[in-house]
This record gives structure tokens, C-alpha cells and sequence, in this order.
């Protein structure tokens, strides 16, 4: 069966002498493990080659991925040279199995996340023209472009990544490139020394300012700056532009776009890096592993396990 839990695609990368059929040589990075609607995912390196690996979750998910593999062949469009590993996950216990693993090459260069403060506004709109450019040639979509699946190389070129999203008819992504365009031209800088820019925001990324008024901005993690004021705690993104508001009596880190926050009321919750409930804010503990991605509340006696995307797993 072509499925599997994040936990045996998990093990599967800690082990892969006995728990992989072929690829034994992988040095897999905990911290990078998460899960999305159909895939779990790792970033991980074989022979000195940057990877991403995915394991489908759902029953839609090899059915997605074969066909945005065979329509990446039949149009040559190289993008991320996507392998689909049959059977290449085993994994033992109640339900014994075998299961396909996806294997994608990481182009060199940096994600558009952080390519928006590094290179120049012209570049990036040549990058994002040059791309639709290229999807229209192919006839192809990516149903899912943002920032974080799109890496920039050193010549400003565009190359995609999660390219089991791909299909079929140009156009279907354009409200996606539309956002894109309009996330560079409001957020990149004009065009300037881009070199004095990235040695001031260095200065700032590792440090914790306390201002004048009395407010403590923390170091800034996955783009969040956490602040706390005599108000409360919430957190900025890397321009001080407030993203979620001050209301918590203390929140966490973000670590894999999840961060634990508390209210004033005691009781707590996990938000997503635009303050959304991932977990509403009805337990008395939360404890949140980005490694596994789980997240055990509690409510008295009662014990309740939730998903990274926030489904109930098991009470």
C-alpha cells in the first residue's frame, strides 16, 4: 500500500540500512520533518546532494505524485528532477507494509522566503516572468506556489520545489502568481545596496532589543520576531510590521511554522505563523514536538493527541 504515518516514514529515515530498499546513504535532518494535507517531509543529503524526501499520507497522494511525475517526463520539463521510489519504505508493527517514497533535488541557491530581503525587486520580477513563462511553454500549473516553494539561484532564476503538485493546463495557478507579483512589488526592497541592508538585518536577527518604551523584541525565528510588551506577548515579521497582536501571557518560539501560545485566561493553544488556531486555546498544558510534529494537550485527566495540522489523533 502506497501510505504511511509520518512516525514510520520517520524511523524509516533514522534507519535507512534496514528500513529503506535502496537508499542507505541518506543522512536525514530531524529538525525538518513536518507534514502537509497528503505528504510528509524531510530535507535530507545523499552523496553530498541536498534532497527533499516525501512520503505520501493519504490515498490521494501517490495517485498525485505519478501524475505529476509522468507529465514532468512527457513535457521535459525538468523541474526539481522528482523521482518516485517504489516500495522503498518498509515499516513493521500492527499493520506491516510497504511503501513508494518521493526523492526531489534541491536546486542550489536560496528560498523566494528569504530571497524577498537579498535580491533586488527587478531580479525577482524577471525570476517570477521567466517562470510563468515556462509553465505556459509547457503547458503545466503549480497549484501550490509561495514563497516557500520556489528557490532562487545566484542568476536569479526560479526552480520549484513540491513539484508533485503540478498539472496538466496553464493557468490554473495564476491567482497564485498574481499574489506572488504582488508580494514582491510590496515587500522586496527597491533596488539599492543590498549588501549595508543585509549587515544591519544580521545585526538585529541574533539579538534581543529592549527599546525605550520597555518592550522586549526577542531573536527572529522562521520570519516571527517575538515582542513582549507590558500588554502581553505577540510577534513581528523582520520589517516590525505587527503580524499577531500582543494578547498572549506568554507564547513560544515558532519552530516548523507552529508556535504555543497562552492566554491571559491560562488557557492554551497553537497558532500558525499568521496567529490562526491550529489547536483552539481550551487546555490547561500544550506541549508541541516539531520533530514528530504531534501535540499533547491536556485538560485535567483528560490527554488528547492532535496531528501537525491540527487533527485529533487519539484522547
Amino acid at each position: 500500500m502506497d501510505i504511511c504515518t509520518i512516525t514510520q516514514f520517520r524511523d524509516s529515515l533514522n534507519s535507512p540500512e534496514t528500513l529503506l530498499r535502496t537508499q542507505h546513504n541518506i543522512i536525514f535532518e530531524p529538525e525538518t520533518l513536518c507534514c502537509s494535507k497528503h505528504f510528509a517531509e524531510a530535507r535530507a543529503t545523499i552523496d553530498g546532494r541536498s534532497v527533499m524526501l516525501y512520503a505520501p499520507i493519504t490515498l490521494q497522494a501517490a495517485n498525485m505524485a505519478r501524475q505529476a511525475n509522468r507529465l514532468i517526463v512527457a513535457t521535459n520539463a525538468k523541474k526539481g528532477d522528482m523521482q518516485i521510489l517504489d516500495k522503498e519504505i518498509l515499516y513493521s508493527g500492527l499493520l506491516s507494509g510497504k511503501c513508494c517514497m518521493l526523492m526531489e533535488s534541491i536546486p542550489s541557491g536560496i528560498p523566494l522566503s528569504e530571497a524577498i530581503y537579498t535580491h533586488s525587486r527587478t531580479h525577482l520580477l524577471m525570476g517570477l516572468n521567466k517562470l510563468k513563462a515556462q509553465l505556459k511553454h509547457h503547458d503545466l500549473s503549480h497549484n501550490y506556489l509561495n514563497i516557500y516553494n520556489i528557490i532562487v539561484d545566484k542568476d536569479h532564476t526560479w526552480h520549484t520545489i513540491r513539484n508533485y503538485h503540478v498539472t496538466q493546463g496553464y493557468g490554473e495557478d495564476i491567482t497564485m502568481l498574481k499574489e506572488l507579483e504582488r508580494h514582491i512589488k510590496t515587500t522586496a526592497l527597491p533596488d539599492c545596496d543590498y549588501t549595508s541592508v543585509m549587515q544591519q538585518e544580521q545585526l538585529l536577527l541574533n539579538s534581543i532589543v529592549n527599546d525605550n518604551h520597555g518592550i522586549i523584541l526577542h531573536p527572529i525565528k522562521e520570519s516571527r520576531r517575538r515582542f513582549v510588551t507590558p500588554n502581553g506577548v505577540g510577534f513581528q515579521d523582520r520589517h516590525g510590521t505587527i503580524i499577531i497582536q500582543d494578547i498572549y501571557s506568554w507564547a513560544s518560539d515558532f519552530e516548523e511554522e507552529r508556535a504555543v501560545v497562552r492566554l491571559k485566561s491560562g488557557k492554551m493553544g497553537v497558532i500558525d505563523r499568521k496567529g490562526n488556531y491550529i489547536i483552539e486555546p481550551l487546555y490547561d498544558n500544550i506541549e508541541y514536538n516539531s520533530y514528530t510534529g504531534i501535540s499533547v494537550a491536556n485538560n485535567g485527566e483528560q490527554q488528547t493527541k492532535f496531528d501537525y495540522m491540527g487533527e485529533v489523533i487519539s484522547k
